[in-house]
């Protein structure tokens, strides 16, 4: 029943869009590929993290998409807020030194032991760990990283859509202002994790949201939460931590950037002696002392061409889905186009970065473009465009006609 719904959903959105149709195939053709050189390939692979749990990442995308079109969206964006302004307060807690806030992500991890082991790559124990010991806040994640890229991506998103005319409002001018508040929480919660990607997504963000809607009220309202949020960090101590040398020493070849340019090199050594299909044995990376710190470079070491092709089709699909509607005449399928790119950003600047992301061991970057292109083209649809080869009479019902 659940993929009945979601192919009705799909239906006219697929009609309306060819790159819908070839993220859908590229990725398909992914997963069909990756799991059988998984299977029986030479040197099998980890078929769970490969080739099944992207399986769920595609319905988790689909599911996301057809969610999109038929809600209030409003709902969903407030929602949306809400977790990265929670994750945001409890990472302010753990920074204060709070031993409830720092255990909880434990507690949760748990209660979901099966989810968190399947989603990441390096799950360890910190639970005898202190934050003095690690240095960055968690949130509601158990790992580091996994809370680094769920917090950027959410606060990228909301930062787009606090500052474009998307046709979402709150109901009152109250309302949108605990909305903006919320969304500095978020960015708060950002920075406080030290994750050099995860700042660079929210100010990139918030670059590609003034860029398409360079309103006087907009830039002011963007220089009036800066300054709020960078009084806040001062309070807070922040340039004080002892994890602040990660922004400060980003670009020396000390910190871990010599360590990821040697796992580059070391996929690509791996390509060049099997370029077809990659070279990834049964135990990973025996020879390094993490995993392949870029996704795309991963697809290449493990998949070969084959597999990195594939990968960059369905990210080149997305580029194309949201790039060509960022000048659409509807300022709404703009403003959700805008939201797109920052997931994007999210993708490149932790993907690309660190041993997962998308479509390798996450589900959250998946799902948050599966729900900003439903919107889109849900929204696309309502202004009665892009319906070049099906009338839009034959498809009654086929999306809302609320408004986005």
């Amino acid at each position: 029943m659940g993929l009945a719904i979601i192919y009705g959903r799909l239906l006219p959105a697929w009609e309306l869009s060819a790159e819908l149709r070839w993220i859908v195939a590229a990725w398909l053709s992914l997963i069909l590929i990756a799991g059988a050189l998984d299977i029986f390939g030479d040197m099998p692979r980890d078929f769970m993290a490969g080739a099944v749990l992207n399986l769920m990442t595609f319905f988790v995308f689909l599911g996301l998409f057809a969610l999109a079109t038929f809600t209030d969206n409003r709902r969903v964006v407030a929602t949306i807020i809400a977790i990265a302004a929670f994750q945001a307060l409890l990472g302010i807690a753990q920074f204060f030194g709070s031993g409830a806030a720092w255990r909880f992500p434990d507690m949760m991890a748990g209660i979901f032991p099966m989810f968190t082991r399947l989603e990441y790559d390096a799950v360890f124990d910190v639970s005898l760990m202190s934050f003095e010991q690690v240095g960055r806040v968690r949130g509601s994640q158990p790992v580091v990283h996994v809370y680094n890229q769920i917090q950027a991506l959410l606060v990228s998103f909301s930062v787009v859509v606090a500052l474009t005319d998307n046709g979402i409002s709150f109901g009152s001018r109250l309302r949108n202002m605990a909305a903006w508040g919320a969304i500095g929480l978020g960015v708060i919660g950002v920075f406080l994790s030290f994750s050099r990607s995860g700042i660079l997504a929210i100010l990139g963000a918030a670059v590609i949201a003034l860029v398409l809607n360079p309103k006087p009220s907009r830039i002011l309202i963007a220089s009036i939460g800066a300054a709020v949020v960078l009084l806040a960090l001062i309070y807070l101590g922040f340039s004080d931590s002892s994890q602040f040398y990660r922004l400060t020493q980003s670009l020396d070849e000390g910190n871990t950037n010599l360590e990821r340019f040697s796992h580059l090199e070391h996929a690509w050594r791996n390509f060049l002696n099997n370029p077809l299909i990659g070279a990834s044995g049964p135990n990973g990376y025996p020879d390094l002392s993490l995993p392949i710190h870029s996704v795309p470079m991963r697809y290449l070491n493990d998949y070969g061409l084959i597999g990195f092709v594939l990968y960059m089709s369905v990210f080149g699909g997305f580029v194309a889905l949201f790039v060509r509607r960022l000048k659409s005449p509807s300022p709404i399928v703009s403003a959700w186009a805008g939201c797109g790119i920052a997931a994007l950003l999210v993708v490149v600047v932790d993907s690309w970065t660190h041993s997962s992301g998308f479509l390798r061991r996450d589900l959250m970057q998946a799902a948050m473009l599966g729900f900003v292109a439903g919107a889109m083209l849900a929204a696309e649809w309502r202004a009665g465009l892009g319906w070049k080869r099906v009338p839009r009479a034959q498809h009654p019902g086929s999306m809302p006609a609320r408004a986005a």
